[in-house]
C-alpha cells in the first residue's frame, strides 16, 4: 500500500514537471512568433500621410493585419493545449 502511494506520488510529480516544460516551451514559441512580428513591424518606414482619410484607411489596415497575426498566434498556441 505504501509503495503504491510512493509510485502515485512520483507519477504526479512527473506530470507536474511535464506541464511546466510544456508551458515554458509554449511561451518560448509565442515569444519567437512575437519577435518575428516585431521585426516585420520595425522594418517599415514611417511615412506622412497626405490626409486624415488616408490615415483612417492606413489605421484600419494596420488593425486588420494585427488581428490576423494575433489570430494566427492564438491558433498556433491552441495546438499545444
Amino acid at each position: 500500500m505504501r509503495c503504491l502511494f510512493h509510485v502515485m506520488r512520483q507519477i504526479q510529480q512527473v506530470d507536474e514537471f511535464i506541464q511546466h516544460v510544456n508551458i515554458a516551451m509554449r511561451q518560448r514559441h509565442e515569444y519567437q512568433q512575437l519577435s518575428i512580428v516585431i521585426d516585420r513591424i520595425e522594418s517599415y518606414d514611417a511615412i506622412d500621410l497626405p490626409s486624415d482619410e488616408c490615415l483612417k484607411v492606413a489605421f484600419c489596415l494596420f488593425i486588420i493585419n494585427l488581428f490576423t497575426v494575433l489570430m494566427n498566434i492564438e491558433h498556433i498556441s491552441s495546438l499545444f493545449h
